[in-house]
């Protein structure tokens, strides 16, 4: 299910500074390589870490030079596990999976969407991203990402504590 990103405050934060954020992943494009399990997506699908979702750490070199959007991701995101960029390439499809054990939730930023068929479902739901606007869903639930047009869509991802959400409805 998808989550108002308000109720979150990094959201406002990281929605405030998309294009920092957008000029620092073009920097590091080049070190973006395919997602590894090739099964559960057809076309091209390249990811870039920052920091690696199980441990939290760095990964580098596009850590440090992204420095000002990890920066920013230590400084807004206290509850943070991991993070990185996510380009999905024309004509590209991500089938349907679940994230991790109930743990966490996720975030999109959306850095370059191209206009045109492109589009997240979260179980029963579907959101096309904007550029500089954050969707926030249950990594849990089912979900599946779709990019039907002739250029690539490329978000910064943040998976953070579920319980952060409880906090912010307290």
């Amino acid at each position: 299910m998808f989550m108002d990103p308000s109720v979150f405050t990094f959201t406002h934060a990281l929605e405030r500074n998309w294009r920092m954020v957008r000029d620092e992943f073009l920097g590091v494009a080049h070190y973006a390589r395919a997602w590894h399990e090739t099964s559960i997506y057809s076309g091209t699908w390249r990811v870039c870490g920052l920091f690696d979702v199980h441990e939290g750490a760095r990964i580098e070199p596009a850590a440090t030079l992204c420095a000002r959007t990890v920066a920013l991701l230590e400084s807004c995101v206290p509850t943070r596990l991991g993070a990185g960029f996510s380009a999905l390439g024309p004509h590209s499809h991500i089938a349907a999976h679940s994230g991790y054990e109930g743990l966490m939730l996720r975030c999109h930023l959306g850095l370059s969407i191209p206009v045109g068929n492109c589009r997240l479902r979260v179980g029963d739901q579907e959101q096309g991203w904007e550029e500089g606007r954050c969707l926030v869903f249950d990594d849990h639930c089912v979900h599946e990402a779709w990019n039907e047009t002739d250029e690539v869509r490329v978000v910064l991802i943040v998976d953070f504590a579920r319980d952060s959400h409880d906090r912010a409805a307290r």
